[in-house]
């Protein structure tokens, strides 16, 4: 019995799932578990927010670089210089 009971704790440690367990009844409801192999519908999941987090990426690229451009011009107008570059 304590070897499962340190089992499952080692299991919730990982990560590979959560739960609560109870002691008095010596029990444990999981709430939440991990797949711990991929399967061909976990690499299409997988696949598929990678796509997402790429667009998201690249969504944020014009921004980082505007951000950009302003803060180098507020920094030569700061310089005295009225200087304006305009990026393509």
């Amino acid at each position: 019995e304590d070897d499962i009971e340190m089992w499952i704790i080692d299991v919730v440690r990982s990560g590979l799932m959560q739960g609560k367990m109870n002691q008095v009844t010596r029990s444990l409801v999981p709430t939440r578990s991990t797949y711990r192999r991929f399967g061909a519908d976990q690499w299409s999941l997988l696949a598929e927010r990678l796509d997402q987090w790429k667009a998201s990426l690249e969504s944020l690229q014009p921004v980082i670089g505007n951000a950009k451009l302003v803060a180098q011009q507020q920094a030569m107008q700061m310089a005295g210089q009225a200087q304006v570059t305009i990026k393509e």
